[in-house]
């Protein structure tokens, strides 16, 4: 019976602490996902990242794609081409401008990137958007 409980115990013991560093994990992913949608604009880069937040790379790829269902570079990109679709609807800013603002160093980068996660460039969006906004 004594060993029974120590075996119960044993067992709730250990789903605590997998839960308790299941949450650090998570609360870790959620900083960096605040830090990538302040600074989406920067060269932000798998090694870069988990300098600034004391990891090793793999375990930061690895933990980020647990809890994102995501890839960072895909989180990334996803983030910046949100941003810029913004800029396209809002502001008649140059598509070069934007691409730069979004953290796009080369043009034809944001293009085939945008065109991926689109379906049409940037000039094409921009027109589909002024249309339905007359």
């Amino acid at each position: 019976v004594l060993q029974e409980a120590i075996t119960e115990f044993s067992k709730e013991s250990i789903n605590i602490l997998n839960a308790m560093l299941l949450n650090g994990k998570y609360e870790l992913i959620n900083k960096i996902n605040l830090y990538i949608e302040n600074n989406f604009y920067q060269h932000l880069t798998l090694s870069y990242l988990a300098e600034i937040f004391f990891i090793s790379p793999n375990y930061l790829s690895t933990i980020f794609n647990e809890k994102n269902g995501i890839s960072l570079k895909d989180y990334i990109n996803k983030l910046r081409i949100k941003k810029a679709k913004k800029y396209l609807e809002e502001t008649d800013m140059k598509i070069s401008e934007i691409s730069k603002l979004v953290g796009y160093s080369q043009l034809s980068y944001f293009g085939s990137i945008f065109n991926k996660l689109e379906g049409c460039t940037p000039n094409e969006f921009r027109g589909k958007a002024k249309k339905s906004g007359d």
